[in-house]
């Protein structure tokens, strides 16, 4: 639609199901142009003039549209870990308008390349949060007093200060590798190998796991060196440490990453050996 190509109309997509996991086949299902169904953690919801829905149609996968004021369609809108609105959203019939004619093939292969550049993305944004939050939380050790004087000069805290300086860099180094690695693979899926799509999904997956871990510890240690103060809505912090718990449950989480990929050990206990050893055509 004109609006969409604009940027002026809101389409979130539907594509997580309760109990499937984001890599599962889809549930829902289109029969005659009636789709039904019911699709989770949809972003802005309320907000959407429609949604882009994964179903299954003839026995094939397929990515459709549906408006979001169609009959048949339901909303029911809540707050995820990151403050941010998203929903389930239910369809019972609704009229939906398949988008292309590729072959089931194509289709899921476009969607694990949409999906790997949109965890890469989201790493990136997931950085910088982190930086942020580090600098932050570096600015309130040194205004903020204890026994007289700033607590930056407590040795303990700066310590921990200078970690969560050293996590933050490993996690930009995971970043740019994830990102070099897209850039690597530019156009469409027609462009790509089989070997090659697996290659984009295995990094991206590999990165989301490790910035995962990454974006945990420094959301803890940020409100831990703030106190209680920290976790208050007024407190800006208090708001990056969510978007970063949250960064953790995009695209299934953080345990479907883990278990969908084939993380190399280096993951977990060498980020810079993972960084060596990365492959960039």
């Amino acid at each position: 639609p004109p609006r969409l190509s604009v940027g002026e109309a809101i389409v979130p997509l539907a594509h997580a199901e309760a109990g499937t996991g984001w890599t599962s086949d889809r549930t829902a299902t289109v029969t005659d142009g009636a789709l039904t169904g019911t699709k989770t953690a949809v972003v802005v919801p309320d907000a959407a003039d429609a949604f882009l829905v994964t179903a299954v149609a003839d026995g094939e996968p397929g990515v459709f549209l549906v408006a979001a004021d169609a009959a048949g369609v339901t909303v029911d809108v809540h707050r995820n870990a990151e403050w941010v609105r998203t929903g389930t959203v239910t369809f019972e019939g609704a009229s939906a308008e398949r988008l292309g004619n590729a072959d089931a093939a194509t289709v899921t292969a476009s969607l694990r390349r949409a999906t790997a550049l949109g965890r890469i993305a989201h790493g990136a944004r997931a950085v910088g949060l982190m930086e942020t939050a580090l600098k932050t939380t570096v600015e309130y050790l040194k205004v903020r007093k204890q026994f007289g004087v700033t607590i930056n000069k407590f040795q303990a805290l700066t310590h921990r200060a200078a970690q969560m300086y050293s996590d933050v860099e490993l996690a930009r180094s995971t970043s740019l590798w994830a990102t070099a690695v897209a850039e690597a693979f530019p156009g469409t899926v027609d462009t790509l190998s089989a070997e090659d799509l697996d290659t984009l999904t295995g990094t991206a997956l590999d990165a989301h796991n490790f910035l995962s871990g990454q974006a945990r510890t420094i959301a803890q240690e940020a409100i831990q060196l703030h106190g209680g103060i920290g976790v208050t809505y007024e407190a800006g912090i208090s708001h990056y440490a969510a978007a970063l718990t949250g960064f953790r449950q995009i695209y299934g989480g953080e345990l479907e990453a883990r278990s969908a990929g084939e993380a190399a050990e280096a993951v977990s206990t060498a980020p810079s050996a993972l960084l060596d050893n990365a492959l960039i055509p």
